[in-house]
């Protein structure tokens, strides 16, 4: 149960980063958008994290401080944060119609039921599946054991059946997390798996919500999370779902810069690109 806490924390710190570092940028107009926010921080915190520790190991493989970096990112981003202001434009969110309202219900009774049926895969299949065997679990886990030869996690000597041409991006992420605990946990790569099948759904669910209505965007959740591959590829531990919602985010900013014309939002997109 500990290590349990301690892994929710660790991706607490990230998300929270995430959102301080979008909150920067991009001003909160309706609960709609500042729960988009949210959902695109769950990934976006992850990505950050990832990039900081590849820079990490790039000048201290080898020494256990990586928790004081990714600490004093969060203290320099509430820093800023907290000199700006934190209210929001407008916060209402506004009459629902009946159709609005039967559909959110059954949106969020979709959604209830397939965080159960992802947590029942994942119980069965604590170690993912073949993505998180021969690729990313296993570039974590040599990273993790030998962090001054980290590049050997990624050698063209290895055979083609690792991928080890693949990004880093969600090894690195694992990685750190597992220096900082000092130990392998599979909790981790789970709860990388678990949130980032969230943040797909979540994401998707307020962006239509945002651009259209809660009626649309209750009907996109039921959908998305209809599908029974889905949530299968995220309770896997797959690469599918963070390069998805890597690249609906992309789709995302670049639809709030056709919309509020704020250049911020070119360079989220080309950032969740490159994360894709």
């Amino acid at each position: 149960i500990t290590m349990i806490i301690l892994v929710i924390f660790l991706f607490l710190l990230k998300f929270t980063i995430g959102f301080l570092l979008l909150d920067l940028f991009w001003k909160t107009e309706n609960w709609a958008q500042f729960f988009l926010k949210s959902s695109l921080s769950i990934g976006i915190g992850p990505g950050i994290s990832s990039l900081a520790y590849s820079f990490y190991l790039l000048l201290f493989a080898g020494k256990p401080y990586f928790i004081n970096l990714e600490v004093a990112i969060f203290i320099i981003l509430i820093s800023i944060r907290y000199r700006k202001d934190w209210s929001f434009q407008n916060p209402k969110l506004g009459a629902l119609t009946p159709v609005q309202i039967a559909l959110a219900i059954v949106a969020g009774v979709v959604f209830i039921v397939s965080l159960f049926g992802l947590a029942n895969y994942v119980f069965h299949r604590q170690e993912g599946d073949w993505d998180a065997w021969m690729i990313f679990n296993r570039a974590a886990r040599s990273i993790y054991k030998d962090p001054e030869l980290w590049r050997d996690a990624f050698s063209k000597d290895l055979d083609t059946i690792f991928h080890a041409d693949y990004p880093p991006m969600l090894a690195m992420n694992i990685a750190a997390d597992w220096e900082i605990l000092g130990k392998e946990s599979v909790y981790v790569p789970i709860l990388q798996s678990v949130l980032f099948t969230v943040a797909c759904a979540t994401a998707l669910t307020f962006a239509l919500a945002y651009q259209k209505s809660f009626a649309q965007a209750g009907l996109g959740m039921i959908l998305l999370l209809g599908a029974k591959s889905f949530i299968s590829e995220g309770g896997r531990q797959t690469a599918d779902i963070p390069l998805a919602f890597f690249i609906l985010a992309s789709v995302i900013f670049f639809y709030l810069f056709n919309h509020q014309r704020q250049f911020i939002f070119i360079i989220l997109a080309g950032f969740c690109a490159g994360l894709a």
